[in-house]
């Protein structure tokens, strides 16, 4: 749908774009995004869209979305498939 488009979109710009995902895991409520340059990823605006305990540990992202994680998983996982 246009809404899981859109929210799509705006994942794929907090992490830096599709360009800068490496590798998107899912542990049950958390979300571990890999990615090539930290700097481009949007902390602040990822706790504006819900997501809590933030951790930065390399170049992975790791943060908890409770419920929805699964549907941001697959949200940007969908995107790899397009390419």
């Amino acid at each position: 749908t246009s809404d899981d488009q859109s929210q799509r979109q705006l994942f794929l710009e907090v992490f830096g774009g599709k360009e800068n995902i490496e590798n998107v895991m899912v542990q049950m409520s958390r979300i571990s995004v890999t990615v090539n340059d930290l700097e481009k990823v949007e902390v602040e605006k990822l706790k504006e869209m819900g997501a809590s305990g933030i951790l930065l540990v390399d170049n992975i992202v790791k943060c908890s979305f409770g419920d929805r994680a699964s549907y941001i998983y697959n949200l940007l996982k969908k995107d790899d498939k397009n390419d």
